[in-house]
């Protein structure tokens, strides 16, 4: 007795023709390549990606802070002239509360605390080790106005 393999028919039951597995398989390998590339990829933008946003986000709550010892600072400059306070006249924030621009006492994105300081001196925060000064590269000191007697220069090729 003989084992051998029967052939199988090249058509089913039904009259149609037996399809054929390569394209499933060549699909298979095509995805195998395609989808380790395709994660790969994400996985170099978000490399790139995520350090920007923190560094976005730490930017902006560094300028939030800013912006508030900037407020304490106004406030301070008004309550001195308001109550006559000279340099060196210790306050407090509650002292300020009427003269800041927003409502409530300033609270620092990170978690620091302000430091209010005497009239005259900046206000600091515990956070950032930082304290606002015109002209920091946050905010930028304005641009020294023109010499009003200086001629403006002449136009080239004027009639």
């Amino acid at each position: 007795m003989s084992l051998q393999r029967e052939a199988v028919p090249d058509e089913l039951p039904d009259g149609s023709k037996k399809k054929s597995a390569l394209p499933w398989v060549i699909g298979c390998l095509i995805a195998l390549v395609v989808v380790p590339a395709v994660i790969g990829f994400l996985g170099v933008v978000a490399a790139i990606a995520i350090p920007a946003f923190v560094q976005a986000r730490n930017r902006a709550q560094l300028e939030s802070c800013l912006t508030n010892l900037q407020d304490i600072n106004r406030a301070k400059t008004l309550a001195a002239t308001q109550n006559a306070h000279t340099n060196g006249t210790p306050v407090t924030m509650a002292d300020l509360s009427e003269f800041l621009l927003r409502d409530g006492t300033p609270t620092c994105p990170q978690g620091g605390t302000y430091t209010v300081n005497a009239i005259g001196r900046d206000a600091s925060c515990s956070a950032h080790t930082t304290s606002f000064s015109p002209g920091s590269a946050c905010c930028p000191s304005p641009a020294p106005a023109p010499e009003p007697d200086a001629a403006p220069a002449p136009l080239e090729n004027s009639p």
